[in-house]
């Protein structure tokens, strides 16, 4: 039997509960603002490709693309989607006098 749990508070999901699963892309991008019709493409692209012969594939892999699944339960599901990034929230930031 496959036990799920939490992965954000480590609670147990039992085989009824709904389970929330998350998952999460990030790659590297790069906005050129040359975007002159001289280009020459293909030189840039066997460029990278070279670079990233020499390079490990791990590390290459991790820096410019990584994937990630969580599970999650109810709450930190709803935690999650009303702050995504974990910023603190901006109304502990007015700045109020002491009266």
């Amino acid at each position: 039997m496959i036990h799920y749990s939490c992965d954000r508070c480590k609670k147990t999901l039992s085989s009824g509960e709904v389970r929330y699963v998350v998952r999460m892309e990030v790659q590297a991008t790069l906005d050129d603002e040359d975007n002159s019709e001289d280009r020459d493409y293909l030189s840039e692209i066997h460029e990278i490709l070279e670079r990233q012969d020499a390079m490990e594939s791990d590390d290459f892999d991790e820096t410019l693309y990584t994937r990630k699944s969580f599970d999650l339960c109810e709450s930190c599901r709803h935690a999650l989607v009303a702050n995504p990034l974990g910023r603190p929230s901006p109304i502990h930031n007015l700045p109020f006098s002491a009266n």
